[in-house]
């Protein structure tokens, strides 16, 4: 368990304890931290629910030319992940060259994310328990597409909407239900009042909605829904969602005065909560689709404290958050039912 609270515990001790720093040397540090959480959710090995079966995707994809791995929909059909594997089989890197792309590409989107937030640290803090050690660690696709998710809500702030539809589409060569972010572009363009990009947006919303789902539809449909898969613990982190949602609107009247995006972080908070009235329906389906909407709590909980005046109650607050994390990383590590497969940890370069 060494690793998992290594990862949490640095973060934590930098947003309790904060120093006064350039934005530069902070950028620094957030950035060594993400060449070194790369690197354990990268060269990690055999950890993970789906490691043997992300193995087994290599190992098939890794054999035959590109067109045939295509035709077969190896990796789901997601085109950028098999277009990895194959880069990765190229250069003699394995697996381990494919979880240490998506890792990095995953982290780069965190850091980003997290270093337009007032409280960076703490924003790292919120996002280790389970955005990085299980989703980092176990959805190694989808992780992919959060991570350009995160890219793409970081330059969505400030106001670069068709940039953001093409992070949105790249992230979909990766994870085909990345494509449902790219209305989330609308939110800013239409507050902004700027009718080519929502055109646009609108447009490529529904082209890539059909290009990445129409030909999956029924199997992911099947697969879903109508399979009754059931995500165990997904109403919990649902409820993540919901209390940072809560939390929002708790403070709003300040929340709209301090944050200009305030209207984007509206709408992702009242999905949240439409999300857990649907869980009952397919829970698989809307937990995975409920990933994207996890920045939510980091966005929340990173903000929170600068709409509190006093000292003390801020030191609090910032305490307060680091404790629930700290608290949920000890409930999942001992008692998930799945977490033995991230215990032990072992890493290609050391032991723990």
């Amino acid at each position: 368990m060494f690793p998992y609270w290594l990862m949490f515990i640095l973060p934590a001790v930098a947003a309790v304890f904060p120093q006064k720093s350039s934005r530069t040397l902070q950028l620094f540090l957030l950035l060594l931290t993400g060449i070194f959480y790369s690197i354990i959710i990268g060269l990690r090995h055999d950890v993970g629910a789906d490691w043997f079966n992300y193995l087994g995707i290599y190992e098939m994809i890794a054999s035959p030319p590109l067109g045939s791995a295509v035709n077969n929909s190896w990796g789901g059909g997601d085109l950028g992940y098999i277009a990895l594997n194959q880069l990765m089989s190229f250069m003699g890197l394995g697996i381990y060259g494919v979880n240490l792309v998506c890792g990095a590409v995953f982290m780069s989107g965190v850091i980003a994310f997290a270093y337009r937030q007032p409280f960076p640290w703490l924003a790292i803090g919120v996002a280790v328990p389970y955005l990085i050690v299980v989703v980092a660690m176990g959805y190694t696709r989808q992780s992919v597409a959060l991570g350009l998710v995160f890219w793409g809500m970081a330059i969505l702030r400030d106001g670069h909407i068709l940039r953001y539809a093409m992070i949105i589409v790249i992230a979909a060569l990766f994870h085909k239900s990345a494509v449902l972010m790219l209305p989330f572009g609308f939110l800013v363009s239409s507050a902004r009042g700027r009718w080519s990009n929502i055109f646009i947006l609108g447009g490529s919303s529904i082209i890539f909605a059909i290009v990445f789902l129409q030909a999956h539809y029924e199997s992911l449909w099947h697969q879903y829904v109508e399979a009754d898969m059931v995500s165990e613990g997904g109403e919990i982190r649902l409820l993540m969602n919901v209390a940072a949602a809560g939390a929002m609107f708790i403070f709003w009247k300040r929340w709209k005065r301090a944050f200009p995006d305030y209207k984007l972080w509206f709408w992702v908070a009242l999905l949240s909560i439409a999300c857990l009235g649907l869980v009952g329906f397919a829970s698989t389906a809307v937990d995975r689709v409920a990933l994207y909407l996890a920045p939510l709590q980091i966005v929340v909980y990173s903000r929170l404290p600068i709409l509190i005046q006093d000292t003390m109650l801020r030191t609090v607050a910032v305490i307060a958050i680091i404790s629930g994390y700290a608290a949920v990383l000890w409930v999942w590590l001992n008692h998930a039912n799945h977490a033995f497969r991230w215990l032990p940890y072992d890493n290609l370069l050391f032991q723990w």
